[in-house]
């Protein structure tokens, strides 16, 4: 029965010197290091359509440090940035004044609540001996939550 997987031999080491922990580690780092996918950056078309004499743009993927300027192109203002892959927030410089994307919702506003948020009565867990109340009504066209405080 030697060299079958029912003799419990098979499954020892030799005394050689077993690889040490520096070198798994090693080893390991390595394999993560060549598993990682690399981001690569993708040319992005930006374009504002909304008229104005100089345009620039400026967002996270520059640390919103440099205003880059957009070049007239007919009727619209175009670059092509090499951006990484991912969502980034950016903002327009137009004539002197800062804008958000138009065709974007204004990032000040919050998002409309979802429809099982409304006309509900939301108790949330007791912290600090006070408890939290809250409700989320349609009023128009507008949303309006009402926040109760009440110590316990």
């Amino acid at each position: 029965m030697v060299g079958s997987t029912d003799d419990p031999s098979v499954f020892s080491l030799p005394d050689s010197k077993l690889p040490g922990d520096k070198e798994f580690v090693s080893w390991q780092q390595d394999l993560e290091d060549s598993v990682k996918p690399t981001q690569q950056a993708r040319p992005t078309v930006i374009r504002w359509s909304e008229g104005g004499k100089e345009v620039f743009i400026s967002g996270s993927f520059n640390n919103w440090s440099t205003k880059i300027p957009l070049i007239k192109s007919h009727n619209d203002f175009v670059a092509i940035l090499d951006l990484p892959e991912g969502e980034h927030q950016y903002k327009f410089f137009v004539d002197g004044q800062w804008v958000h994307d138009p065709s974007e919702c204004d990032p000040a506003l919050l998002p409309e609540p979802n429809h099982v948020m409304l006309n509900h009565l939301y108790a949330l867990s007791i912290k600090d001996s006070v408890m939290v109340l809250s409700a989320t009504h349609r009023y128009k066209k507008k949303y309006v939550t009402t926040l109760l405080y009440k110590p316990i």
